[in-house]
């Protein structure tokens, strides 16, 4: 429950000159043994009708922005390759994927697709109060709870954690390890799908552990005292997570290919949020040492104002500085400027989705003022709307993509690098998670028009 009184909200940019690292036992190799198994599957690149739900289908659910007015669940494929949806019929509620429907059930968790949208996987409650994995129409193993599903990038394989009786296991495909206590996160699989990376949490005794194993749980290297918080680059080719020293903390890192090879970071009292840059490889977290809050980029540090921080830091795309906001119990506050200089700029109720370009010039983040939301970009404000979802520069950095809700209508808004808008799109009645095309002149995103589920690509405006 929210308290009745607003939050503060600093918004703090480290600006921290990066310097390679030419000698020393840490440095990574510049090669990589590693490589997709195939090559990887590009968002889709033209508007194209995915699936159309049919007359006899109903709604299972309602949408409290819509007044809970009957609402069908709908989950794109990030990429435009495919489309599912749950739906009531008489026959019972059953999820239809790239218009194949499957068996009907009581219930349904975890609906996930493979990268090139064409496989399914999901769990259902089955009638002895089960839950059972369903992959690609076909039932699979039953156990006391299932967690969320991950395909792995060629998408032959699926991981998950599951509970049964009283003990957690990670699940591969049909292999299954050993069990503890608690695990922490989801599993995450490596860039060529052969690995997977998991966080065993505390089990009696024994301190929490990160485990990198073959998919069959047969071949594995585990970081004893480690993977609390373990982070995955976007590129799923590194890892870094929080190492336990005589009761210091310390960020190390390695790659899925050598996870022999690790890059330790200086030693605090306390870290937190850890997070890759666009990069892949560089590192920023909070941290605590003695009285002294920091902020931690690629291992250099500059003080923090003492709040608690409340979102993970965000690098800039050009690597050179890192940005965090922070929070505490009285008013919320976005200064002017990035640089923290402890004083305090506009009050907004909350920030949200701190994003940058990729020379690190220009930020931008969504902020609520009063009962309306507005997009900040380097500390101008924009127009004003219901709700906004997810600020996004293009890779060039001259355009800003976001969604937004105003009077009931949800639309995709392009502005310029300013944050001036330049184009409103058609609204619809569901819009979702916007991307660009590959060659990123291109904004794509699904949406539901009457009954038509459709990917919608647009081009940017030069």
């Amino acid at each position: 429950m929210r308290s009745k009184y607003p939050s503060i909200l600093f918004l703090v940019v480290v600006v921290l000159a990066v310097v390679p690292a030419v000698t020393g036992c840490d440095r990574e190799p510049q090669t990589t043994r590693s490589s997709p198994s195939r090559m990887p599957i590009g968002v889709l690149a033209e508007t194209t009708l995915l699936a159309t739900i049919g007359d006899q289908e109903e709604p299972d659910s309602t949408d409290p922005a819509l007044g809970d007015k009957p609402a069908f669940q709908i989950f794109f494929n990030e990429r435009g390759r495919g489309v599912a949806y749950i739906a009531k019929t008489a026959g019972g509620v059953h999820v239809v994927h790239n218009g194949m429907g499957g068996r009907p059930y009581e219930k349904f968790f975890n609906l996930s697709m493979s990268p090139d949208g064409q496989r399914i996987a999901y769990s259902v409650l089955s009638k002895d109060g089960m839950q059972r994995l369903v992959l690609d129409r076909r039932e699979g193993q039953s156990f006391d709870d299932i967690g969320r599903i991950i395909f792995s990038p060629d998408g032959k394989h699926v991981a998950y954690k599951v509970i049964e009786k009283e003990k957690l296991y990670v699940v591969v495909d049909d292999n299954i390890s050993n069990g503890y206590s608690t695990y922490n996160g989801n599993p995450v699989f490596s860039a060529d799908s052969t690995k997977v990376a998991y966080a065993e949490g505390v089990d009696g005794d024994r301190r929490p552990r990160l485990v990198i194993s073959d998919l069959m749980f047969r071949k594995y290297v585990i970081k004893e005292a480690s993977g609390d918080l373990m982070v995955v680059n976007d590129a799923r080719t590194r890892i870094a997570t929080v190492n336990i020293i005589q009761n210091k903390q310390r960020v190390i890192e390695f790659s899925f290919d050598q996870p022999d090879v690790v890059k330790e970071g200086p030693l605090y009292d306390t870290i937190s949020q850890p997070t890759f840059g666009s990069d892949g490889v560089s590192v920023s977290y909070a941290a605590v040492r003695g009285k002294t809050r920091l902020l931690v980029l690629n291992g250099r540090e500059v003080p923090l104002p003492d709040d608690p921080m409340v979102a993970m830091p965000v690098v800039a795309r050009d690597q050179r500085g890192a940005a965090a906001i922070m929070a505490n119990v009285e008013v919320m506050l976005a200064p002017q400027a990035l640089y923290y200089d402890g004083k305090t700029g506009k009050q907004y109720n909350e920030i949200s989705h701190l994003v940058h370009t990729r020379d690190g010039s220009r930020h931008a983040y969504g902020a609520m003022k009063g009962q309306h939301w507005l997009v900040v970009v380097n500390g101008k404000e924009g127009p004003m709307f219901d709700i906004i979802v997810s600020p996004m520069f293009s890779p060039d950095g001259k355009r800003l993509v976001y969604r937004v809700r105003k009077d009931g209508k949800r639309f995709v808004v392009v502005a310029d690098a300013t944050g001036r808008i330049l184009r409103r799109h058609p609204a619809y009645e569901m819009v979702f998670e916007t991307v660009f095309t590959d060659d990123g002149t291109s904004i794509a995103y699904g949406v539901k028009d009457g009954q038509k589920l459709i990917w919608k690509v647009e081009k940017l405006l030069n």
